[in-house]
């Protein structure tokens, strides 16, 4: 049986105090690595500040240690991969929504497949989400894209603690989304 390569990433850490900053991905890491476990995916994780360096944004690829190492498995993989590009959020208007939902997933245009794939299964298992076109490009998507793989990004309100029926929806979600597109 063909196991399909899933990578997850969790790029860059908060910049400042949580409360004061609404793009901070606070707990990007944690989630990451959860997520890594219940799918048996490698993860690939950075510790740089996002105001540092942004690893989704393409001045980052093979400069930093994760994009290196990220670029490195991508071009070593044997078959199909799916990546999942994992951040946290705050609040719901952090993108300009009118609710608050617990999951936000960009898409570029190009993955819209991969990206409705999991949010028809995250609504499937009553997970509030929205689903939104990134409006600046992401440089980990793109190089998914020029190797062959499918890929999304995945935000999760940093209310959502790890352990709880949510966090248990999501990986639950992203594990049916890996098994239906393979």
């Amino acid at each position: 049986m063909h196991h399909p390569t899933i990578f997850i990433t969790a790029p860059h850490i908060c910049v400042v105090d949580e409360h004061r900053d609404p793009s901070c991905d606070a707990h990007t890491r944690e989630y990451a690595r959860m997520i890594a476990n219940s799918v048996g995916g490698t993860l690939f994780e950075s510790g740089v500040l996002r105001g540092v360096i942004d690893n989704n944004r393409p001045m980052s690829r093979g400069v930093t240690h994760m994009r290196r190492a990220l670029s490195q498995a991508l071009r070593q993989r044997h078959g199909a991969f799916l990546l999942f590009d994992i951040h946290s959020f705050t609040h719901g208007s952090d993108f300009h929504l009118r609710g608050n939902p617990d999951v936000v997933l960009l898409y570029i245009r190009r993955f819209e497949t991969l990206t409705r794939a999991l949010y028809a299964q995250l609504v499937r298992l009553r997970v509030r989400v929205d689903m939104v076109e990134g409006s600046t490009v992401n440089d980990i998507m793109m190089e998914a894209a020029r190797y062959g793989g499918q890929a999304t990004l995945v935000e999760i309100k940093q209310s959502v603690r790890i352990g709880s029926d949510t966090f248990e929806q999501i990986t639950r979600a992203i594990q049916a989304t890996i098994a239906r597109t393979f």
